[in-house]
């Protein structure tokens, strides 16, 4: 009996020995993987890697969001913030340098910009958050670019045209011009506005003609640009009282478009002689409207009017688009109103109506 007992008791003991072999052999692995799990977790959240974990734009954003929280607060107070660490509760990693300044270009624009338009006057006495924006933007780097999503870089370079253009105003206010074909107060009266003032970008010089016509309407084919960047005129699209960020951007340049269609100082139809009255600004660039109406690749060709009446149509609000779907837009005919150059300024007399356009019917 002894002797039973006292080999069931080796035959344990061995099996035990086995269990315990086993599991050792099988601890490095696991706290391998655990380690690498470890480093995943905690490894920052970069642009690169955010791409590639959408479509998850909400809260989720990998393993990393998980583990540190941010609140809607938080993330809202960070942006607000011009401190160059941002938020205690935000990684700094979430937010790039452009982000970060942006948060200055937006306190600056809270401050001077109502409507649309800009109290000059108050900003020039005190335009150091704006330089203090404007040489933040000169210290991102072209690596720094490269690694930015899409939006980013659209955002980057709107902001920076707006903001450069304010600052070039600000240089030359009160602007007092002589040219009779211009309003005395409109940059254009200023010589060389656009082509021959720059600033350093990305470690190159580029004007105000630059940024608009070789980076943003050839990079990124996106006709709303027309309306979001803001030469600092009446007739130009509404200057936001914020930067434009990544976050809701698209609902940002719809806002903007939609707004500048349903002025009618800018899009006005006349029904029973079949006209769309429209700014000068789709005269100048309809083909940049071409592709977002279908139209970029049609043959033959169409006609520049018919891009414009197009892209109208398709954005006017649904009321409208049910009273003239009958028309057509090959049967309305375009008619190109005088662009407003008045100084985007609270000083001024809101603009008249551009002459020689009858009232819309």
């Amino acid at each position: 009996m002894r002797r039973v007992s006292r080999f069931v008791v080796l035959v344990a003991v061995a099996f035990s020995g086995l269990i315990d072999r086993g599991a050792s052999c099988a601890a490095p692995e696991a706290a391998e993987n655990s380690k690498t799990s470890e480093i995943k977790s905690t490894q920052p959240i970069t642009r690169k890697r955010a791409e590639k974990l959408k479509p998850a734009k909400k809260a989720s954003t990998g393993d990393a969001a998980s583990e540190k929280p941010t609140s809607k607060k938080s993330r809202e107070s960070s942006v607000k913030s011009k401190s160059k660490s941002g938020d205690a509760s935000t990684p700094s990693s979430e937010l790039s340098i452009s982000e970060k300044a942006n948060a200055i270009f937006t306190d600056e624009l809270k401050k001077y910009v109502s409507g649309g338009m800009v109290d000059y006057a108050a900003w020039k006495k005190d335009p150091s958050g704006l330089h203090d924006y404007l040489a933040a933007l000169s210290k991102v780097t072209k690596g720094e670019y490269d690694s930015f999503s899409p939006d980013e870089k659209l955002t980057f370079w709107i902001n920076a045209y707006n903001a450069y253009t304010i600052k070039l105003v600000l240089d030359h206010y009160p602007i007092k011009g002589t040219k009779t074909y211009y309003p005395a107060s409109s940059i254009r009266q200023i010589e060389g506005f656009w082509e021959e003032n720059s600033i350093e970008l990305l470690g190159k010089k580029v004007t105000l003609e630059g940024m608009e016509h070789d980076i943003l309407r050839r990079d990124f084919l996106e006709p709303r640009i027309h309306f979001a960047v803001v030469p600092a005129a009446k007739g130009c699209g509404r200057l936001r009282a914020e930067a434009y960020g990544v976050k809701g951007l698209n609902e940002a340049l719809e806002q903007n478009t939609i707004e500048f269609l349903s002025n009618a100082k800018n899009v006005r139809f006349d029904t029973e002689k079949n006209l769309i009255y429209v700014s000068q600004l789709f005269k100048w660039f309809p083909l940049d409207f071409a592709t977002a109406v279908g139209l970029g690749k049609r043959f033959p060709p169409p006609t520049d009017d018919e891009i414009v009446a197009a892209y109208i149509l398709m954005k006017t609000p649904e009321a409208v688009q049910k009273n003239l779907s009958e028309n057509g837009t090959k049967k309305f005919r375009v008619v190109y109103q005088e662009y407003d150059w008045s100084l985007n300024d609270t000083a001024d007399q809101p603009s008249s109506e551009p002459p020689g356009s009858p009232a819309s019917k």
